[in-house]
């Protein structure tokens, strides 16, 4: 058995409804701030994840799996101006004219320290460090297409506002100023710096036109269309693991001989197998339906790769279960791509091996991405993605009634 949650904390910095709290405000938050958070976990038996840690007690730990994302509006300053009657009573989107991107560094640099904290690290050590490179990505989910001109005028600007701040940032790392640095020459800052762009860039942005995608193909070439674009990202970042382990007062002031361990609670130690490398911001214009839908099918093939990384199988079609030794009297069927087994003996069926699970071997590394949509239709188990698509759908309604 194993548990799956999705959390979703919204940002205080700048609340508001839709059509007053778009963009950044004098505190640097974006309008509709959310940061949101995958976590599995099981009882740990054995190793049979064939990742655990050596450490883990089986009959004390609890093997988890965490990914963690972003979705906002554009982090510059803009926003909508209700027109007149005679105009239709519209909403036009404008970008100010003077001090576009005034707090968007302060956003990423605050972006980053939360970043470094996953990582265990100050921000400026971490800034100092190769692994930083693209430690924040933004998928830009903004029409592209000259028709929709008010998109492409606000995607425009966030290129330009990623560019500027990319280039203080590039400063940041070779100056390594610390937080004075970043709190008041950055903040300060409101036109693009000249200087060059670093290769190691510690931001990237990447579009990707997600109506124009959907509208052009089918939705289903649309969908795989997206997973091949955010396969690169999805895998830079991975994911986070290790064990909750259960520990008296004498465990706890043990050493732990330089192993990756956080003390958590008075009770429970914190062992880490690994700590995701990065973080996505997913965008649009209100980042309501788009950066929902697009997170909720980039985080599928995480899902698949963390359940597998706590032995949980999420693909039903097992290429070796055929050639498994059935007892006498058992038949096996496929049905609906899902292995079906037939016991004449008793006149009943199950899903499982009457032999019991398979010995687990190496998890694959993110098979998700070799899946067609149809494949993720008939292959994997249609509870979890039901689940997993209904979580998404009841947290973008909340969202979405808290901010329209």
């Amino acid at each position: 058995r194993y548990a799956i949650a999705k959390l979703s904390r919204r940002s205080r910095r700048h609340p508001g409804t839709r059509y007053l709290a778009r963009g950044l405000n004098k505190y640097a938050g974006p309008g509709n701030e959310i940061e949101v958070e995958l976590i599995l976990w099981k009882a740990a038996v054995g190793d049979a994840a064939g990742n655990g840690s050596s450490k883990a007690d089986p009959k004390t730990a609890i093997r988890w799996c965490r990914h963690f994302w972003r979705r906002g509006t554009v982090p510059i300053w803009w926003g909508v101006e209700i027109q007149p009657l005679n105009k239709g009573l519209q909403a036009e989107v404008y970008v100010a004219d003077e001090r576009t991107y005034v707090g968007s560094t302060t956003y990423f640099l605050a972006l980053l320290r939360r970043v470094a904290e996953e990582r265990g690290l100050e921000l400026t050590e971490f800034l100092s460090r190769e692994e930083a490179k693209n430690a924040v990505t933004c998928i830009n989910l903004l029409h592209c297409n000259p028709k929709k001109a008010a998109e492409l005028m606000l995607s425009s600007h966030f290129q330009e506002g990623a560019r500027h701040v990319k280039d203080r940032l590039t400063q940041l790392r070779q100056n390594r100023g610390g937080d004075s640095f970043a709190g008041r020459s950055l903040h300060a800052s409101g036109t693009r710096s000249t200087s060059s762009t670093s290769s190691s860039s510690v931001l990237r942005l990447m579009n990707f036109d997600w109506h124009g995608t959907m509208a052009s193909l089918t939705e289903e070439k649309g969908v795989e269309a997206f997973w091949h674009f955010i396969e690169e990202p999805i895998k830079a970042v991975d994911f986070a693991a290790g064990s909750m382990i259960a520990a008296d007062e004498e465990h706890l002031r043990d050493d732990d001989g330089g192993a990756d361990v956080t003390r958590w609670g008075g009770r429970w130690k914190m062992a880490w197998d690994k700590r995701q490398a990065g973080i996505l911001r997913y965008n649009c214009a209100d980042s309501l339906d788009r950066t929902n839908a697009a997170s909720c099918f980039a985080v599928l093939p995480v899902l698949q790769q963390t359940l597998a990384y706590l032995g949980v199988e999420l693909d039903m079609v097992r290429e070796t279960s055929s050639r498994r030794t059935l007892p006498p009297g058992w038949e096996l069927r496929n049905h609906g791509g899902r292995p079906l087994y037939i016991d004449h003996n008793t006149k009943k069926t199950q899903w499982s091996h009457p032999s019991g699970p398979e010995p687990s071997g190496p998890v694959a590394d993110w098979k998700f991405f070799s899946y067609s949509l149809k494949d993720v239709k008939t292959r994997l188990n249609p509870i979890v993605i039901h689940e997993h698509v209904a979580i998404f759908r009841k947290h973008g309604d909340v969202h979405s009634e808290l901010y329209t």
